[in-house]
């Protein structure tokens, strides 16, 4: 891979950019598109190369970015104003105390009491069925799933829009446009902002939402009223269990929620209920086990130990017994190959993408299939 060197002149026009500001510029006969956050777009490539990491970036200058209006608000504070009086409605927590607490993205005081409860026995049932896990529901969306910025787009760092990037490079939206109905679950679904993007960016398939928390349903439905998407069915843990010939299987933010007993968490037990599920062509994509040890919220529902086919892991663990690694070493196993989609890595673990079968998808880069095709 080949490090993008800046020049003087470059960085000078780097410096020169302001907050919110593009700029068109051509350098040596070779147009770029620059932004603030110091990525070099090149018009004749698919390719971004940021300033700091020297990191080639894949990209497709043809994706339009989630924006707040696609899901039927006209500003983000008009969207952050629904969230926290429906949530006022389910929980009974005021408005202002709820605005105040949930707005910040590393600490949460409110979220303290459903910690204890949680590091008191590590039991998901009594979790996801207080009526008060809708909190943290809503600070994961906001702040780590789907974050919208000022002017209504998506943050490049939440894991909804590289979800949608990703289906989109691989050519899954075109081939819904062409007429190609997917079934997708979108298991653990939360807020549902993936759902809803999902809906809107494959409006010929069908997507299913999956989630176990009272409040946090009741919500959802009004999000889709709001949105007008029509393709998304709601389905319990149940119903999605008996679901089969489905295209694709999405678990973001699910995996590490997964109880084996006790205090330890098995990702591999569900993983292998719904990869049954999928077709031969069928696609799965994940993320999970980061390290938030840096972090002074709580981590409700992520257990301390993991075990992957028998080896258990802290979910802190480094090297070769890190957690994601051991997934996708339990992944290849089971006959699954992991698509090098580290061009858009969110956080350094996601979405990790998984297939069976090579598909003819719309010609991404090659690099794109690196650990698939030899």
């Amino acid at each position: 891979m080949k490090n993008f060197i800046f020049t003087e002149e470059q960085n000078e026009i780097i410096k020169g950019l302001k907050q919110g500001k593009y700029l068109d510029i051509e350098i040596n006969g070779e147009k770029y598109h620059v932004n603030k956050n110091k990525w070099f777009y090149k018009y004749d490539e698919v390719y971004r190369y940021h300033k700091n990491s020297n990191k080639k970036v894949m990209e497709n200058k043809t994706f339009k970015r989630p924006h707040i209006s696609d899901l039927g608000f006209s500003s983000t504070n008009e969207f952050k104003d629904f969230i926290f009086k429906e949530c006022e409605k389910e929980t009974g927590i005021s408005e202002n105390i709820l605005r105040t607490e949930l707005s910040k993205s590393n600490s949460s005081k409110i979220l303290e009491k459903l910690s204890l409860i949680w590091g008191q026995n590590f039991d998901c049932d009594e979790l996801y069925n207080n009526k008060f896990y809708m909190l943290e529901t809503l600070h994961c969306g906001l702040h780590v799933t789907s974050q919208f910025g000022n002017d209504g787009y998506m943050s490049p760092n939440s894991c909804c829009e590289k979800l949608i990037k990703t289906i989109y490079q691989m050519g899954l939206c075109h081939r819904d446009m062409d007429g190609k109905s997917f079934q997708v679950l979108d298991l653990g679904s939360g807020l549902g902002i993936t759902t809803l993007f999902l809906s809107l960016y494959l409006p010929n398939s069908t997507i299913y939402y999956n989630e176990i928390n009272p409040p946090t349903l009741n919500l959802f439905k009004k999000l889709i009223q709001k949105s007008g998407l029509k393709n998304i069915k709601m389905i319990d843990h149940r119903e999605g269990e008996k679901l089969s010939n489905l295209d694709m299987v999405v678990g973001i933010e699910f995996f590490e929620h997964i109880q084996k007993k006790g205090s330890l968490g098995d990702p591999m037990l569900l993983v292998d209920v719904y990869t049954q599920k999928l077709n031969d062509e069928g696609i799965f994509i994940m993320n999970t086990f980061w390290d938030d040890s840096k972090q002074s919220i709580p981590s409700l529902g992520h257990f301390e130990d993991y075990i992957f086919d028998g080896v258990t892991v802290n979910r802190l663990d480094k090297g070769n017994k890190h957690p994601q690694k051991m997934f996708n070493e339990c992944m290849k196993n089971r006959g699954w190959k992991k698509l090098n989609n580290v061009f858009w890595d969110w956080r350094n673990h996601g979405p990790n993408t998984f297939v069976k079968q090579d598909v003819n998808y719309s010609n991404p880069p090659k690099e794109f299939f690196m650990n698939t095709h030899k």
